[in-house]
């Protein structure tokens, strides 16, 4: 009597033993525990188990960015070509302020494309029309140079030295290629806004100033990650 009381216990407990291993475990992400010095509830370590990993996006080219960092904003791609324009447009008023007039180089731009009178007189149509002119140029150009940076996966001193050979490269093609083709005869009046040293300077410094604040923006670290 006695074994056959033991036999069914011990089938008993196979059974619920078989039972329990078919349950499949629950992993539970550990809770923050508090600290016995400070008392202060910790998270868990980035990369643990139950650590909250951040989020990355991409874009249509397949470029990685966290998301939040800004990287696919339109204002990401607008500003270092608008900063880096702005900052030209003043140094060439400046320097035009001694050696023509102040408002020469944007009314010269006007010029060049039809607005106004001929000449370096105080016009605030042409003025307005050369500033808006010069600084939806630079955002295109920015834009561009962000575009192919980010195809030619340029990062570090690459992206600032690419900048300023970019600007160089476009400032060549446009002059020569483009305005001195289709308006030949009104190209003088953007060329003698200012000397030709302020003109090297300005364009040198535009892509100087776009390459450094890319390399601060969330281009440049997308670029090191692919």
């Amino acid at each position: 009597m006695t074994n056959v009381i033991a036999d069914r216990v011990d089938s008993d407990t196979n059974r619920h033993m078989r039972r329990t291993s078919s349950v499949p475990a629950v992993t539970q992400n550990p809770a923050p525990e508090e600290s016995p010095t400070t008392g202060r509830t910790e998270q868990p370590a980035p990369g643990s188990r139950g650590a909250r990993q951040p989020s990355t996006g991409a874009d249509s080219a397949g470029h990685h960015y966290p998301r939040g960092s800004g990287a696919g904003s339109v204002w990401e791609w607008v500003r270092p070509g608008l900063i880096a324009g702005a900052t030209f447009l003043v140094f060439e008023m400046v320097v035009g302020s001694f050696a023509t007039t102040t408002w020469a180089f944007p009314e010269g731009i006007a010029h060049t494309i039809g607005i106004g009178v001929p000449g370096y007189e105080w016009q605030p149509w042409s003025l307005l029309a050369g500033v808006i002119v010069h600084l939806t140029v630079s955002v295109g150009l920015g834009v561009l140079f962000i575009v192919i940076a980010r195809r030619l996966r340029l990062t570090d001193s690459k992206l600032v030295v690419g900048a300023i050979v970019f600007s160089g490269v476009e400032t060549a093609f446009t002059i020569w290629a483009v305005l001195h083709t289709l308006v030949p005869s009104q190209l003088p009046f953007l060329l003698g806004s200012t000397p030709f040293w302020a003109s090297f300077v300005g364009h040198s410094g535009f892509g100087l100033i776009l390459g450094l604040l890319l390399l601060a923006s969330p281009f440049n670290a997308a670029a090191d990650r692919d």
